[in-house]
């Protein structure tokens, strides 16, 4: 099934995603409890979907696998996915109500379990010495 969702600049990875790539959904909830997780004591953001395909842009599809020229990039704006039929309501409903951000999946990343980020101390520690002078 094809569900259809607005998104764009930094919650949809700087408008980087073309059809046909993957990505994970992700909302930003007033707090986790909303949707049946733990309380997580404020706002949070929330892994609803995992690697989702994105099937449209806009009006601009995944090109054929033997195109020769490729597609003009879709910039920003409405992301049609193909998602099981069993989530399309609630990924329609959740889009509606909750700021929808989008991240951008490499070829050989599947699901994982990912929990809620609820507070800025339960992120994990930077990873290079940058990023710790730079929090």
């Amino acid at each position: 099934m094809a569900v259809s969702f607005d998104a764009s600049g930094a919650s949809a990875v700087a408008d980087l995603v073309s059809p046909g790539d993957h990505v994970n959904l992700l909302v930003n909830v007033p707090n986790a409890s909303e949707l049946g997780l733990p309380d997580s004591g404020g706002p949070a953001v929330v892994h609803v979907f995992q690697d989702l395909k994105i099937i449209a842009i806009g009006d601009v599809e995944e090109p054929a696998a033997d195109a020769a020229v490729a597609p003009k990039n879709p910039g920003t704006g409405m992301y049609t996915v193909a998602i099981p039929p069993q989530d399309s309501a609630r990924l329609l409903l959740l889009s509606h109500e909750y700021d929808v951000f989008l991240t951008l999946l490499g070829p050989k990343t599947g699901a994982q379990n990912l929990p809620a980020i609820a507070d800025k101390d339960a992120l994990p520690p930077p990873t290079t010495p940058t990023q710790a002078a730079n929090p």
